[in-house]
């Protein structure tokens, strides 16, 4: 079935979209929204989790371990 992507643990002011991945997905993308003038910088607080529902009709769900992320923030170029 289909997962439902979800990310904690960001820094004050960003935010970052919910996905759902397909089940015959290969890749995904998150989009990830930071607030003007946010410092540059690694920030390793980031997890990254899955919860399939394998049968829509069940209420059971199955949550993935989570999973840290790195998230660099590089200065913007002048």
């Amino acid at each position: 079935g289909d997962v439902a992507l979800t990310v904690t643990g960001l820094p004050a002011g960003v935010r970052a979209d919910p996905v759902t991945v397909k089940a015959d997905a290969r890749e995904f993308a998150i989009n990830v929204i930071l607030p003007p003038n946010f410092a540059a910088g690694e920030f390793n607080t980031i997890k990254l989790s899955g919860v399939l529902t394998p049968d829509p009709k069940q209420p059971q769900r199955v949550k993935s371990a989570d999973v840290t992320v790195m998230l660099v923030v590089s200065a913007a170029a002048k």
